[in-house]
């Protein structure tokens, strides 16, 4: 192992997608049409570390983690398609 470095936690990550297209024109599957959709990052909401203190002055410091990945975040799409 190199000097100076810490191993974290394992990343976890679990991402999700729905969407669902509604077609504009009766009895075609052709033509305009509205997509939606649901996009969710981090869906379990798992605390990702990603900086260390790896070199402290005080050692009860040394090995906490001070910076993480984003939290959970869930976006919704609105697509016209013709």
């Amino acid at each position: 192992m190199p000097r100076n470095t810490l191993h974290g936690s394992g990343f976890l990550n679990v991402d999700v997608n729905l969407e669902r297209d509604f077609h504009l024109s009766k009895g075609k599957k052709e033509g305009p049409n509205i997509t939606v959709a649901l996009t969710a990052f981090n869906v379990l909401n798992h605390v990702n570390d990603v900086t260390y203190i790896a070199i402290s002055p005080l050692p009860i410091n040394t090995g906490y983690a001070v910076q993480a990945l984003d939290p959970r975040r869930i976006q919704l799409n609105l697509q016209f398609k013709f």
